[in-house]
């Protein structure tokens, strides 16, 4: 990451997120658990994450919808999605079945994060063909570069 204060960073998330990690220390805390996050555990799990999409044959700059609500999970999920070179579609939950379907349909999304307590609203909003992914395994596929 090449930082100057005077102009924007130079680089991508995944060298910011290098960077950060890094430096070490809290990343961020989540008030509801007392859980905080630290940016080493942030960029394992962002890179397992990424190179988990990457094994599944998501191509750079493919969208994956990531459907959470506010919390650890969806935040690993942004920062996997980031790492890896993809876009993150951001799904609202509040926006309801029609406007869920119509982002997940233009968005060309083909695999999707999708937290648990929100897996009822994916299943009746979801064009077909999108892959949910709960979990992800260890893998050994490089990132795009």
């Amino acid at each position: 990451m090449i930082l100057d204060t005077l102009t924007p960073p130079q680089g991508t998330v995944r060298d910011w997120l290098n960077h950060r990690a890094n430096q070490g220390g809290v990343a961020m805390v989540f008030p509801e658990t007392s859980e905080d996050f630290q940016w080493t555990d942030i960029l394992k799990k962002a890179a397992a994450i990424a190179k988990h999409l990457t094994a599944m044959g998501v191509s750079k700059g493919e969208s994956v919808a990531i459907i959470h609500p506010n919390g650890p999970e969806g935040i690993t999920a942004l920062y996997g999605v980031l790492y890896g070179g993809y876009r993150a579609t951001m799904i609202n939950l509040a926006a309801g079945r029609d406007a869920i379907n119509y982002a997940l349909t233009h968005s060309g999304a083909r695999f999707a994060f999708v937290h648990d307590s929100a897996m009822a609203l994916y299943n009746s909003a979801a064009p077909d063909g999108v892959v949910v992914i709960n979990e992800y395994v260890e893998s050994n596929a490089p990132l795009h570069v």
